[in-house]
């Protein structure tokens, strides 16, 4: 027998071992397998929510509480020289002290 021969070799730790998957891993990739079907679904039901909620909002828009901001119909154009005479009216000169020292 020639001492070059090549034997294979025997390691039962070099096995990998025998993955027996569970409910959850079953299920999921079931789910994952019909995501041809379910993603349509999902993603346009998300789309028809937020249809429904934008057409409801522009007939009955939410009121100035809610959304605590102040409605464009009712602002005021004012001037740039009376913008700048506030701005002027504002501005604190360095000798006087911009509050009490502590």
């Amino acid at each position: 027998m020639n001492s070059e021969s090549r034997q294979p070799i025997e390691d039962l730790r070099n096995e990998p071992t025998v993955f027996k998957p569970n409910w959850a891993f079953r299920q999921h990739r079931q789910w994952w397998a019909h995501r041809a079907v379910s993603f349509p679904w999902f993603f346009g039901c998300v789309y028809g929510l937020f249809f429904i909620w934008g057409v409801t909002h522009l007939f009955h828009p939410p009121t100035q509480e809610a959304t605590a901001v102040k409605p464009w119909r009712n602002a005021q154009r004012v001037s740039s020289e009376a913008l700048a005479k506030e701005d002027m009216l504002r501005r604190v000169s360095a000798k006087t002290p911009e509050g009490p020292r502590l």
